[in-house]
């Protein structure tokens, strides 16, 4: 019977690496989104499907606002500083943008509302430093904060 606990545990390691690859078109998808205004949140947030996960609407969404996926990726690189959470010390895979990027904010306008009645305020941030949290190849996978420029 080891035999088939160790077929178990190589077959969710292998999907673990090929779901990791996932990782960061999925960031791509849910917070890049070149020429987006802060009239279109309900739009962009519907045809991406970002709510579809479960039948809550997502409070928040974020999105940056660039042609270059390279420059956000490399905030996992060079174009990246070490952030300390407040609230998650413990997290040692956060960086911050060392440069300022122009993002929109979408707010969902109803707390608790059900999908697929969301409906979102956004608002458009020129510059603001993003902190994301990074894997281990260099890839971001989560947005934590936008720290707007002073």
């Amino acid at each position: 019977y080891w035999y088939l606990f160790v077929l178990v545990l190589l077959r969710l390691c292998s999907s673990w690496t090929v779901c990791r690859t996932c990782i960061w078109p999925r960031f791509q998808d849910k917070h890049i989104n070149d020429g987006m205004t802060k009239y279109q949140c309900d739009d962009v947030i519907k045809e991406k499907e970002i709510n579809k996960i479960n039948s809550l609407c997502k409070d928040r969404n974020t999105f940056i606002i660039t042609t270059s996926l390279q420059t956000v990726k490399d905030i996992c690189g060079d174009e990246g500083q070490k952030y300390i959470d407040p609230n998650k010390p413990e997290a040692n895979n956060l960086k911050k943008s060392k440069k300022p990027f122009e993002i929109v904010d979408c707010n969902l306008k109803t707390l608790n509302a059900k999908y697929p009645d969301c409906q979102y305020d956004g608002t458009l941030v020129k510059k603001a430093y993003i902190v994301v949290a990074c894997e281990p190849r260099g890839f971001p996978y989560h947005l934590v904060r936008v720290i707007p420029q002073k």
